[in-house]
């Protein structure tokens, strides 16, 4: 149909609508028949560098149908530019891009040539790079328009027809719920695995990173105290595990890519990663100081943020992985002691909901997991134990030994629990009770078990 392809990003608006026929057709044959011109015109249009989003919806096709037809298109497609990227390119997609492009970043092989796949890098080229509320004025949207009551009838009715759907859809997972808690579930096998473990110097960290080592991984331990990370590194590598250190400020966004590629170098592709960095309250004054708060927010929050995006196309692409990210009780309690360091676990334990139900849109539910860990307190840092320790109502708090949460840590990636409270004896749907508890009855409860109100001593 158009015998010089690279001329058609010249062609008008209206000439692309017949190249989506085109490209419609090429597809079907391609799914039917595997016809090897199908394949070649196909990879020809990738060559082309035409807007992306034309061949999106025809690649995504092609995959659910056909995955080793995807992976062959991609080994033979010059994405962008002639690109040819190593295993160590880093792609750096949109939401949107990576939504579309599952597939496109996994890892594939030509037959024929045994060439990887390129890398698609296109929305670096073209995001913009300006936030729209800043560059443009608030316009509203259109008047929402009135329903007439017929209309409103046939909403109520269709929603009650799919309540009633899922309601008969759920019973077996329901049924699956109710048996798994009688079962013990199976156990994944993760020696061998690359672990990358933030905060891995000191702390809890430390005892992740010792567990994981335990269990046949080799350990990359990230923390700003470089010395104790040496130390740690040197620990493990008692275990017959390769470990290394970097100090990194993990808040720090171009710092978390460059650990990407520096990680990957000497240990590999990561395929754990434990988002545990974090800043706990020294000083209860402090929880009102600007840079408190913006220090917490970058190490506590944003640090899990740039980690996740750095790691995750690596694991889709491998179709292997799992995210922790170590959270706290105080993301379902929030302490009005710890306001600061309450708000940033609560926006840890929203990013980690959110990154598995955007796992579960990407069809990469089954492949990469996550696990939300919510601990107590634990005997980490002495000025925050001293702390409370020092505070009325606080000094019933039961403090537990690091190494229990890093024995539960492991026991959670293997066998894939989605959240994990520490000790076990409590689950994470018990926080959910007390966090919606009517507010009196809820600070009852506080301050019964602590017997007495908090008094706060710095």
């Amino acid at each position: 149909m158009y015998a010089n392809l690279t001329d058609v990003t010249a062609l008008s608006f209206g000439k692309f609508i017949l190249i989506e026929c085109y490209l419609a057709r090429v597809t079907s044959l391609l799914l039917v028949h595997r016809f090897q011109s199908e394949l070649e015109t196909l990879a020809q249009f990738f060559a082309a560098d035409i807007p992306m989003h034309m061949l999106s919806s025809h690649l995504a096709f092609v995959h659910q149908l056909a995955p080793d037809v995807t992976a062959a298109i991609l080994a033979r497609a010059v994405l962008v530019d002639g690109l040819d990227r190593t295993s160590h390119t880093h792609a750096y997609l949109d939401s949107v891009d990576r939504a579309t492009y599952t597939i496109a970043v996994l890892q594939s092989t030509d037959p024929t040539s045994g060439r990887k796949a390129s890398y698609i890098e296109y929305s670096a080229r073209n995001a913009p790079n300006t936030d729209l509320h800043l560059t443009q004025p608030y316009e509203w949207a259109e008047p929402v328009p009135l329903k007439t009551s017929l209309q409103r009838a046939r909403e109520v009715f269709a929603t009650l027809l799919n309540l009633l759907v899922f309601a008969f859809e759920s019973v077996p997972l329901w049924w699956e719920t109710l048996v798994a808690q009688f079962v013990t579930p199976g156990s994944k096998n993760i020696s061998g695995q690359t672990a990358l473990v933030t905060g891995g110097a000191n702390g809890l960290g430390q005892s992740i990173a010792i567990a994981l080592a335990k269990e046949g991984c080799n350990v990359a331990v990230v923390d700003v105290d470089e010395t104790n990370a040496r130390e740690t590194v040197a620990n493990l590598r008692r275990y017959n595990v390769s470990a290394e250190a970097y100090k990194v400020d993990v808040s720090d966004y171009e710092a978390v890519r460059q650990l990407g590629r520096d990680v990957e170098r000497d240990l590999g592709p990561v395929d754990i990663l434990v988002n545990n960095a974090g800043i706990l309250p020294t000083s209860f004054s402090q929880d009102a100081l600007p840079s408190h708060i913006e220090r917490s927010m970058g190490v506590n929050v944003l640090s899990s943020v740039w980690t996740t995006q750095t790691f995750i196309d690596s694991m889709i692409r491998r179709r292997k992985g799992h995210i922790v990210a170590i959270s706290s009780v105080a993301g379902y309690i929030a302490p009005g002691w710890a306001k600061t360091y309450a708000t940033t676990k609560f926006a840890l334990r929203g990013f980690m909901d959110a990154l598995e139900d955007d796992l579960y849109l990407r069809g990469q539910a089954n492949h990469v997991h996550t696990t939300t860990v919510f601990p107590f307190a634990f005997n980490t840092r002495k000025q925050a134990i001293s702390l409370l320790k020092a505070s009325s109502g606080l000094t019933r708090l039961p403090i537990y030994e690091p190494a229990m949460l890093g024995e539960t840590v492991v026991r959670a990636i293997k066998t894939n629990q989605r959240k994990v409270v520490v000790p076990e004896v409590l689950k994470p749907y018990q926080l959910s009770i007390y966090e919606n508890l009517p507010i009196k009855i809820r600070q009852l409860l506080t301050r019964t078990m602590a017997q007495g109100e908090v008094k706060l001593v710095d």
